[in-house]
């Protein structure tokens, strides 16, 4: 699960930093979909460090 979320995190980077303007909803879900997908992966990371390696 963890490494999903990594491997997550560089796409929602870009599509955070595409700045597109006629789409800010857009880019407001996916900066709230990278903020929710960091907090699980610390969540995964301190819930079982073994498994995460």
């Amino acid at each position: 699960m963890v490494v999903v979320l990594k491997l997550l995190k560089p796409l929602l980077d870009d599509v955070v930093d595409c700045e597109i303007s006629s789409d800010e909803i857009l880019c407001k879900e996916c900066e709230e979909l990278d903020m929710l997908v960091n907090e699980a992966r610390e969540f995964m990371e301190n819930w079982c460090p073994k498994m995460s390696k």
